[in-house]
């Protein structure tokens, strides 16, 4: 976010190209990350994610999580199934899809909430995805 306050693009786009990739294709960031980058090789692997989908659309302030930012957005059924059928190593190309479509329409994302939610995609009982699909088909859970 400091990064967006004081208006550095330049490092803004460096970290933004890196969404997607592993951590050695993502070195030209690591003058901006490399502080915030825990011990656990996953963890990086969020991070990383993390600050690329922030240098994509940098609005935060979302209310919600990204089952909720997606409804907001009026993503796609299709696109928002795909996501949430997505492995861990995949995740990247689904997760900069729904950033986009967000930033498009002026909806911002807890970057916080997101990071914390990548951290247990892998859970065995899926409770992150159901989490967000209960958010994105149920109005009743619109502040989940």
């Amino acid at each position: 976010e400091r990064l967006r306050d004081t208006k550095q693009r330049g490092a803004l786009a460096t970290i933004r190209r890196t969404v997607g990739k592993d951590l050695s294709e993502s070195m030209q960031a690591m003058p901006y990350l490399a502080r915030w980058l825990p011990d656990n090789r996953q963890a990086q692997r969020d991070v990383l994610l993390v600050a690329g989908l922030f240098a994509l659309h940098s609005q935060s302030g979302g209310g919600g999580n990204m089952g909720v930012a997606m409804r907001k957005a009026d993503v796609s059924e299709h696109r928002v199934a795909r996501l949430l059928a997505s492995r861990r190593d995949v995740l990247g190309a689904p997760l900069r899809s729904a950033v986009t479509l967000c930033r498009s329409a002026g909806v911002p994302v807890d970057w916080h909430l997101l990071y914390r939610h990548l951290r247990g995609w892998s859970h065995s009982d899926g409770y992150v995805q159901t989490t967000w699909a209960r958010a994105y088909w149920s109005v009743d859970q619109a502040d989940a």
